[in-house]
């Protein structure tokens, strides 16, 4: 390597810079290949050289490396390089302002190993005594997966994604005990643990600690093979069904272990609007996204202009809608084994999980592409093989003749310059998963993406559906689904279903712009399900079916909770008019008006709340839950946020969860506290804006609220109190923790969590 230095004292460069930056080549052991490219940062941007007074009238002196044709500024007053001005063949590999010293990296590494060697000697003694490591160490063992997962991040980042340093870690992270203990207790905490494979096994907490003596480096080298998917069909709408894949027990512990040391070293590389299946990622935030991409604001909103006379000018949008063909039936192998970053060790691997046979009611077949849906690693192979999307679409320099601007000065005969009259062609993407949305400024620009999606695409043996795949001019009336929400932009008309609202005078009018709101399929799908579940279940009370539907409804209600909810009102409308048929034929010989006065009393004025009584309830039941059971009613679920109010800000976007999750934590509080500000809150949230957010056991958060990975407990015990003292349900008596936080307590403790 050369460089050309454009110093005054040359002598003063040989003597300081010279030799510290040979040492810093040695030591990070720069990768230079061919084609210009850079697999790993370069080193000069950690090297902390010693200050120097330069007579020069800029500070930030130039350095060139003939190598990669690059140039990297040294600012004389921070004593360290500055690459914000590198060139355009030159590609680095993560964000430049994460990139670690070789100090403060060593001293990740050696904080990462002292945890591990303590919490691996205390797990080693409860296994030996027959015992889940976990059930005493489960604290420290997350806060040691989180650090574990930190470290792969920030090496990925300082050395390249394919680098031999972040391979040779990811082998040692493998190799050890604690990512195997994550692994199993993952597969048990999921959902399936219960769902058999082919093998009939299933995943009970006595059969964990024979997994983890199972389940070790060698026997994933040498031993392991995986096994046939059973293949099943998901009922969608009315006749349709989706095909899934149904892993083994021991194939998903497997993928789970693997994927949990490669994940952290994606993730820093994916794309910036990618929110599908990503740490710190959420359908939420693509809505939020792509509303405020397409969102214009009303003509009474808009800043007011100096000069009155100059028009507000809205560009026009196209949205370009494409549609692929059998993405996880089609995605070739071949491409996927070369650029994957799982290590050479494991290829083999890799390829048995690509070619594992499928097997339907006695029927086998084995694809020579794609992979089913349902698999571990699934989400995560989906997510690599579309990365670089967005650097693939990024806007070319052309301009063209903004023809609104043309149009106005052409009608009133006004003068301008032509230059005025141009602007560049532009767009964005919003990416989840496999489906990914690109806004376009012109109709030229949505032309020259198409073409270069097509090309991107077709590296990976991809196509798009031509005739499902258009460009939509976003105008009055334009509409189109995505995640299960509808976009529709209507300029101000007369109230209908979708824009009518009260004002303050209680008097209905309606607003144009975007409206974003559940989709006809969507609610369709959920109202298939509700009638499904109520019809299979007629002979319970309905005290339990609700208990069945509460759920269900709660489910659907957060996550379509945003934007226009006034189709929740119809929704409910549905609902009670099958919980009436339900109670018309279970109970045949019952009058009507002995009915509606049994299950259905007024509260907060309804006289149509549905609830269950259950007259013999036990009395633990009696006091966690109650003798009657209300209705879940999705017009008290939520309150109304606007859908670009979901938007991910700069620092989630930038940052990786992987790396520090406060900014997504920040977020994810701002809208708990917005969902719920309008009306009494449930205890959830109640706790969730109590707590600020944090778990009381770990002092780390809740992260983005969800009934799933969180529980209730009791600080006084259900058991010590009254059936009717208030103290039970009281919120003084309750705090919010983590599922794993909530098992370390012991079920004979009244103590309180601090």
């Amino acid at each position: 390597m050369s460089l050309g230095v454009p110093l005054n004292s040359l002598s003063m460069f040989y003597q300081l810079v010279l030799p510290t930056v040979r040492r810093a080549a040695e030591t990070y052991r720069v990768h230079l290949v061919a084609g210009n490219k850079v697999s790993a940062p370069f080193v000069l941007t950690s090297v902390n050289l010693p200050k120097v007074n330069m007579m020069s009238h800029n500070s930030l002196r130039y350095y060139s490396c003939q190598g990669n044709n690059s140039r990297t500024k040294w600012d004389v007053n921070k004593g360290v390089f500055n690459n914000s001005t590198l060139g355009n063949n030159t590609q680095i590999d993560g964000p430049l302002t994460a990139i670690l010293n070789l100090g403060e990296l060593g001293l990740l590494k050696k904080e990462v190993d002292r945890k591990t060697k303590v919490f691996v000697t205390l797990a080693k003694e409860q296994i030996e005594k027959g015992k889940w490591p976990l059930l005493m160490h489960a604290v420290a063992f997350n806060k040691l997966v989180v650090l574990k997962q930190k470290y792969l991040s920030q090496l990925s980042i300082n050395y390249g994604l394919h680098s031999i340093e972040v391979e040779n870690s990811i082998i040692d992270q493998t190799r050890g005990l604690v990512m195997r203990i994550y692994a199993i207790n993952s597969v048990y905490q999921s959902k399936g643990n219960l769902t058999p494979g082919v093998d009939g096994e299933i995943l009970i907490a006595d059969k964990r600690l024979e997994y983890l003596e199972k389940v070790n480096f060698n026997f994933l080298l040498k031993n392991y093979k995986s096994l046939p998917i059973r293949r099943v069909f998901i009922p969608k709408v009315k006749n349709e069904e989706r095909p899934l894949g149904i892993l083994t027990i021991l194939d998903r512990i497997i993928q789970t272990w693997i994927l949990s040391v490669l994940d952290p070293v994606i993730d820093v590389h994916s794309d910036k609007y990618s929110f599908g299946f990503r740490k710190g990622r959420n359908a939420h935030q693509a809505i939020g996204e792509l509303s405020r991409i397409l969102h214009h604001k009303p003509i009474n909103r808009r800043a007011k202009k100096k000069n009155k006379s100059r028009p507000y000018f809205i560009h026009n949008k196209y949205v370009l809608l494409t549609d692929m063909k059998g993405f996880f039936d089609n995605i070739s192998h071949d491409w996927l084994l070369a650029n994957y970053p799982i290590p050479k060790i494991f290829w083999g691997i890799l390829s048995e999980w690509l070619k594992s046979e499928i097997s339907y009611q006695g029927n086998s077949e084995i694809n020579l592409t794609g992979f089913p849906q349902g698999s571990v690693i699934g989400p995560s192979l989906a997510n690599y093989s579309l990365n670089g999307l967005e650097n693939c679409i990024k806007p070319s320099q052309i301009t063209v003749i903004d023809e609104d601007k043309y149009n106005y000065y052409l009608k009133f005969n006004k003068k301008a310059i032509k230059s005025k009259m141009r602007m560049a062609l532009s767009n964005r993407i919003v990416r989840f998963a496999d489906d990914f949305i690109i806004v376009c400024n012109h109709e030229k620009e949505s032309e020259l993406v198409r073409e270069k999606v097509n090309i991107f695409l077709k590296e990976r043996n991809l196509q798009t559906n031509k005739i499902q795949s258009i460009s939509l001019k976003w105008v009055h009336g334009a509409k189109f689904d995505f995640l299960g929400f509808s976009f529709h932009y209507l300029i101000k008309t007369k109230p209908s279903r979708v824009t009518e609202q009260r004002d303050k005078n209680n008097l209905y009018t309606s607003r144009g712009g975007l409206y974003v709101y559940p989709s006809n399929i969507s609610i369709i799908k959920f109202k298939y399900k509700i009638k499904n579940t109520i019809n299979s279940n007629l002979n319970i009370s309905p005290y339990k079916l609700i208990q069945i539907l509460n759920p269900i409804i709660r489910g659907w209600g957060n996550y379509f909770g945003i934007g226009t909810l006034r189709v929740f009102s119809r929704i409910d409308h549905f609902i009670w008019k099958r919980t009436w048929r339900y109670l018309r034929k279970k109970y045949k010989k019952v009058s009507t008006k002995i009915l509606i006065e049994r299950f259905y009393k007024i509260q907060e004025k309804s006289q149509w709340h549905f609830h269950g009584i259950w007259n013999n309830a036990s009395l633990d039941t009696l006091k966690r839950k109650g003798k009657i059971n209300w209705l879940v009613r999705l017009t008290k679920l939520n309150s109304g946020v606007p859908a670009h109010d979901f938007r991910a800000n700069n620092e989630v976007l930038n940052y990786s969860c992987y790396l520090n999750s406060i900014f997504f934590d920040k977020w994810s509080k701002r809208l708990v506290i917005k969902k719920t500000s309008n009306f009494k809150s449930n205890s959830w949230d109640l706790l969730y804006n109590k707590q600020d957010g944090l778990c009381p056991m770990c002092n780390t958060s809740l992260g983005y609220l969800n009934e799933r990975t969180l529980e209730i407990h009791h600080l006084k015990q259900v058991s010590q109190l009254d059936s009717k003292d208030n103290l039970i349900n009281n919120v003084s008596n309750l705090v919010l923790l983590h599922k794993e936080c909530h098992k370390t307590i012991p079920i004979d403790s009244s103590r309180g969590c601090k």
